[in-house]
């Protein structure tokens, strides 16, 4: 698809009818917009979150309170100003971004290592991993069970214009998640070059995966890797080799002309 002067790929149609897409370049050679820390601070559970709250918080209420903009956050709010601001009227601010910061509640725990609570330098395992990992965190899941539901409402990043959501964002503007990966075909742990989110380049989710004390960092996001794989290793938020690659949602009645194709794409008019 081409939109605001570049190249995007569809991730899905959302149920509210808008079309959910991510930034594939202004040429085959630049599918993200610059490689950035998703976080320079690190060794905390707060800073798992495309916001955050207090590093010092005793609860996990305050420490994912969404009062801080993340570094990864205020470089996607830097991109829109300067390249989306004056297509705003075409660009949805009601659908949101997912950034799945639950934690276990039930009465086993989704890791032998996992204290549940989600604050401070507590070590935790966040949704996605109960849906694509084995409990004795040895193994990714052969089958992994992804989701388009938000389970919190305040991971839901929206604007303050929405009807729904935490409505803090500034602009409409976000990540892809895990979730999104999986369903696109994408794997944990697994290699696959041949769907259309692998872009040779290593580039952020903003799926938290976990928090657990460690020599390179405790704060870990998700990140789409080379080959396609979907994986932590070296996933702490303060690694600054990875890529950003925006995700917007146009209005449903946006006017496009083209089928789509390599040869003949959606244009939005």
């Amino acid at each position: 698809m081409k939109f605001a002067d570049k190249w995007w790929r569809i991730v899905r149609i959302n149920g509210d009818g808008t079309i959910r897409i991510i930034y594939n370049g202004t040429n085959a050679k630049d599918s993200i917009i610059k490689k950035s820390p998703f976080n320079l601070k690190n060794y905390n559970n707060a800073y798992v979150g495309l916001m955050y709250g207090d590093s010092e918080a005793n609860s996990y209420s305050e420490a994912h309170s969404n009062t801080n903009k993340s570094t990864i956050l205020t470089e996607l709010e830097t991109w829109y100003e300067t390249n989306l601001m004056n297509y705003a009227d075409k660009i949805d601010g009601n659908a949101g971004f997912c950034g799945d910061r639950s934690v276990n509640t039930g009465s086993s725990a989704w890791a032998p290592w996992d204290t549940k609570k989600g604050y401070g330098k507590n070590a935790t395992a966040y949704g996605i991993f109960n849906r694509t990992r084995s409990t004795s965190d040895i193994y990714w899941n052969l089958i992994q069970t992804p989701t388009l539901k938000c389970k919190n409402n305040n991971d839901w990043y929206t604007t303050s214009q929405s009807l729904n959501g935490n409505k803090s964002l500034t602009y409409p503007i976000g990540l892809i998640s895990a979730d999104e990966v999986i369903f696109a075909g994408g794997m944990g742990g697994r290699n696959n070059a041949r769907y259309y989110l692998c872009n040779e380049e290593n580039y952020w989710t903003m799926t938290p995966y976990i928090s657990t004390l460690s020599v390179d960092g405790s704060a870990i996001v998700l990140r789409v890797g080379i080959d396609g794989d979907l994986d932590y290793n070296f996933g702490y938020v303060s690694n600054s080799s990875f890529g950003i690659r925006p995700v917007i949602n146009l209005k449903a009645d946006v006017t496009v002309i083209g089928n789509g194709t390599i040869d003949n794409p959606y244009i939005v008019q």
